[in-house]
């Protein structure tokens, strides 16, 4: 929460406004030695142990009611770990169908922080080769 007041001798106040805050969160993308499998991986700051994460892909939208021109669709999704004292981990090793601009979002549930996303990474489709089944 925020106030401010004056200096002078008769000081005067701000009312108080409650600033929203969310988490950090990092994202980060490595290649697994199987074709068309990625590791996405990151932290969350401070811990938010057991929250929900989910991968977000930014898609096009058609013009209509709303001004936005994009929004994110859940791809995939991971429970946030224990990492250390005050960051959170998460992992996920997944295929990726639909290449483009991907975030990871923490859904936090309780307590005074907001949900919050990381800045996104842009991840390229898998080879059509590596997504159909081994006979």
């Amino acid at each position: 929460q925020y106030r401010v007041n004056t200096l002078d001798p008769l000081p005067l106040f701000s009312p108080v406004i409650t600033a929203q805050v969310s988490p950090r969160v990092t994202l980060k993308v490595r290649s697994t030695s199987h074709k068309g499998l990625v590791r996405l991986f990151g932290t969350v700051t401070p811990a938010e142990v057991g929250a929900k994460l989910s991968f977000q892909l930014r898609k096009a939208v058609r013009p209509g009611k709303s001004e936005a021109t994009t929004r994110f669709a859940t791809q995939f999704s991971t429970v946030v770990k224990r990492g250390t004292k005050a960051v959170s981990r998460f992992s996920a090793i997944v295929t990726v169908r639909s290449g483009g601009r991907y975030r990871a979002f923490v859904l936090v549930h309780k307590g005074g922080l907001v949900s919050g996303s990381s800045p996104t990474v842009v991840l390229k489709a898998a080879p059509a080769s590596a997504l159909k089944p081994k006979k």
